[in-house]
């Protein structure tokens, strides 16, 4: 709830979706969505994808590989609308995470590359929001104003052509 107080202090309108499933997961990802500019995977990762664990019986696991999603699903999941993706989940900010995201439509993507400190991470997130929605810079250039800042986090980005 900290990330959600943050940004309505911005000014932001913030949607929050519970994600049980690797099934939501791609459901909120596959949704056109044309007023979102910000979609924030508050999440854990592994090995390059993001970490679901193990499930009961009834629950369709089979984008998971090891109890991960990782990017040859999101590679998969078309949505022209994507907006920017910020992903604080450890080690998504591979190569393979950034060309997926961006080749399933998102403006941009944002993830720590290895661990990161995670008390870092809030704050990176404010920094670069903050950025972005109120003094309305480049995704480019509030990315660099909150990595600066918080250099503990690890951060990576990659940037659509058009973006």
């Amino acid at each position: 709830m900290t990330l959600r107080l943050v940004l309505e202090s911005l000014g932001a309108f913030v949607s929050y979706y519970p994600v049980g499933t690797p099934g939501d997961f791609l459901a909120v990802l596959s949704t056109p969505n044309a007023v979102a500019s910000l979609i924030i995977i508050s999440a854990h990762g592994a090995d390059g994808g993001f970490h679901f664990g193990d499930y009961g019986p009834g629950i369709d696991v089979s984008t998971l590989k090891d109890g991960e999603l990782g990017p040859q699903v999101i590679r998969a999941t078309s949505n022209p609308s994507l907006p920017i993706i910020l992903s604080t989940a450890c080690g998504t900010g591979t190569s393979d995470m950034q060309q997926a995201f961006l080749s399933a439509g998102a403006r941009a993507f944002i993830a720590p590359g290895q661990q990161p400190e995670a008390r870092d991470l809030p704050l990176f997130v404010h920094l670069f929001a903050h950025q972005l929605l109120v003094r309305q810079s480049s995704i480019s250039a509030a990315f660099e104003v909150a990595k600066t800042a918080v250099t503990d986090a690890g951060m990576t980005l990659a940037l659509a052509p058009q973006a």
